[in-house]
């Protein structure tokens, strides 16, 4: 029977675009070097390169640094081959580059991190629209965590000031995911850098005594442009992606906030007036629901045809809401790809949900109370949902816990 060795360096490589990643070898090619011929000849350790190899297909499908992953895997192959025909340094090898791959975050069911989760829907719930609503979770892993940057940087908790902990955007640099996020202190807002779980400080804004935001102004695959705004005035920088490389934030120029609410759009939510600031990459929709800061009545969530504010569908279940004295609850939506949108949603049906217009289907993808905020992202060919995860219960358990979080299906 022909041994096919795959080297650890699996056929995945050929996915990327670089031929240095064409990295595999059958036991009967001409021209394999001494350990690989070793490796083929000797049947434990043919046995512990699939292994490993198995274990390295798992890592390249949960990482969030697949470059740097395939990059290291490349480096672990030319120590290995120097061990020559030396058995033990070739067990040895892998022995260690397994452990080394067992470390590396994965991502796991939701109920790993999580003990209490919301109550399973009731099977078979379909509303008045004809969209079915059910549960269907996918895998997380956490990505920034409070506490590591309270221990790193001293940040302060994230329940003093959970508004201003916000995704800016992200970049692919390299095969790897950066993502960028904003974080306050007590006197300033810090932007931040998180690659694969290791944050940096990329900029510090001084809030003074006026109120600071910085928010997302435009992005490409290359560019971002995001502004410091305080007061009526604001600031705006520009962050390149050159050549493999996240560039320092430079600053563009100043101009005067423009703030007016002239072309809010409104549409008809059932019986209830909502407001839409979400359009659809392809601009064909808009998603709306309705302000819950302004009625104890909660429809759902709607999507509308661009211009049609009086067609618009129920993608969700209507929910009795206790009433609110003090505050109200707005919703954060995000498109994905194609015709699907992710929401989050607070009460008797809370956390993070899919709704896909195509199929007509909504599905609670992460049922854990506190999670909010969704952001969408692909990555590798897949999509992911990060979330922010925050809860005033007191619990001493979940508080360490707070921070983002990142899903896949």
């Amino acid at each position: 029977m022909e041994l096919t060795k795959l080297a650890v360096v699996v056929g995945v490589f050929s996915l990327f675009p670089m031929g240095t990643f064409a990295a595999a070898f059958k036991c009967d090619m001409k021209g394999l070097n001494i350990t690989e011929q070793t490796i083929c000849n000797n049947p434990s350790l043919s046995g512990i390169d699939d292994i490993a190899n198995k274990k390295y297909i798992l890592k390249i499908n949960d990482s969030l640094s697949v470059g740097t992953l395939k990059r290291q895997q490349l480096e672990w192959l030319e120590q290995r081959n120097k061990c020559g025909e030396n058995t033990s340094c070739i067990e040895n090898s892998y022995n260690k580059r397994y452990k080394e791959l067992t470390y590396m975050p994965s991502f796991s069911s939701v109920s790993k991190f999580f003990s209490e989760l919301d109550k399973p829907l009731k099977y078979g719930l379909v509303n008045k629209y004809g969209f079915s609503i059910s549960d269907k979770q996918w895998r997380i892993r956490p990505l920034v965590i409070e506490y590591d940057l309270n221990r790193e940087f001293g940040m302060p908790s994230l329940a003093k000031d959970v508004f201003y902990w916000k995704i800016l955007t992200h970049f692919i640099v390299k095969h790897d995911l950066v993502l960028l996020y904003t974080v306050k202190a007590d006197d300033s807002i810090f932007l931040m850098k998180n690659i694969d779980g290791k944050n940096t400080i990329l900029a510090k804004y001084s809030r003074g005594g006026a109120d600071v935001d910085v928010y997302l102004k435009g992005r490409s695959d290359s560019l971002t442009t995001y502004a410091v705004r305080s007061g009526d005035s604001e600031d705006i920088y520009e962050i390149n992606n050159i050549d493999g490389h996240i560039t320092s934030p430079y600053f563009i120029k100043h101009e005067m906030n423009e703030q007016s609410d002239a072309h809010v759009w409104k549409g008809y939510c059932g019986d209830s007036l909502c407001v839409s600031k979400v359009i659809s990459p392809d601009n064909k929709w808009r998603i709306a629901s309705p302000d819950l800061g302004q009625t104890n009545v909660d429809e759902g969530v709607y999507y509308f045809p661009v211009n049609r504010p009086d067609l618009g569908i129920n993608v969700f279940l209507p929910q009795a809401e206790e009433k609110r004295d003090d505050w109200g609850y707005e919703r954060n939506y995000t498109w994905g790809s194609g015709d699907d949108f992710y929401f989050d949603n607070q009460g008797g049906l809370a956390c993070i949900w899919k709704a896909s217009l195509k199929n007509k289907t909504t599905q609670r993808i992460l049922p854990v109370e506190g999670m909010i905020e969704p952001y969408y992202l692909s990555y590798n060919g897949e999509s992911y949902i990060i979330a922010k995860y925050i809860d005033y219960s007191g619990n001493r358990e979940h508080e360490i816990k707070y921070g983002f979080y990142i899903a896949k299906e």
